[in-house]
């Protein structure tokens, strides 16, 4: 027989009978909740079923493999798993750098970034861009000119990575001032021209209209 558990807390300590949700377990106690906060925010509430849909595929997936090793070897057994545990390994770059004696991870001001080129910016029309340009030497000319900004692969503030980083306030301001100039969709088309990483911090009510997730079959239909 394949036994398969899944609780709150886990199967151990004092709190083992504790009730627990994931916005409880997974999310406030693990460190997420206040992980994600920018400095002097208060911590945000989980998204519903945040944390129950990964731990359930966890679940799901120590599932299979024990029924994997009862095909080979004919022997059953347990699986077990938690929305603390889950909570946990979601959290894990984080809590693995406290466990190798590195400081606390704070919170990041987009008006004040330690790299404005990893920060989110406001269209015109009052739409997030999350920007990500992590290969400065090739994704760095071809962004200030897509921002019709050419002059800042001149200017001394900006020109190398390392100005860049010291002066990660300024650019981010520069870089403000200028996404406000067009509509999203403007900007949308420029920088996937310019093969620009980025996302749109999308809404939850324009997901079912995603053109790319109906392509993908995301969503299915049933009676």
């Amino acid at each position: 027989m394949i036994y398969a558990q899944v609780t709150g807390y886990g199967e151990n300590g004092d709190e083992i009978d504790k009730p627990g949700f994931d916005a409880t377990a997974y999310w406030a106690r693990t460190g997420l909740m206040d992980l994600v906060r920018t400095p002097g925010n208060e911590p945000a509430l989980s998204a519903a079923g945040m944390g129950d849909h990964p731990s359930a595929m966890a679940l799901f997936s120590g599932i299979v493999l024990a029924l994997y090793r009862r095909e080979k070897t004919k022997k059953g057994g347990k699986v077990s798993s938690s929305l603390l545990a889950n909570g946990a390994w979601a959290n894990s770059c984080m809590i693995a750098s406290i466990l190798a004696g590195c400081s606390p991870f704070e919170g990041i001001r987009r008006d004040d970034p330690p790299n404005a080129l990893i920060n989110q910016y406001l269209t015109r029309d009052e739409r997030w861009i999350l920007l990500i340009v992590i290969q400065p030497d090739k994704d760095w000319p071809r962004f200030a000119a897509a921002l019709g900004h050419p002059e800042w692969l001149d200017d001394a503030c900006f020109a190398e990575v390392r100005a860049r980083l010291e002066n990660a306030q300024a650019l981010a301001q520069e870089i403000q001032v200028t996404f406000e100039t067009k509509d999203f969709a403007k900007w949308k088309q420029i920088l996937d021209d310019a093969k620009i990483t980025f996302g749109v911090v999308g809404r939850t009510e324009e997901a079912p209209h995603d053109a790319q997730m109906r392509a993908n079959d995301f969503f299915v239909g049933f009676e």
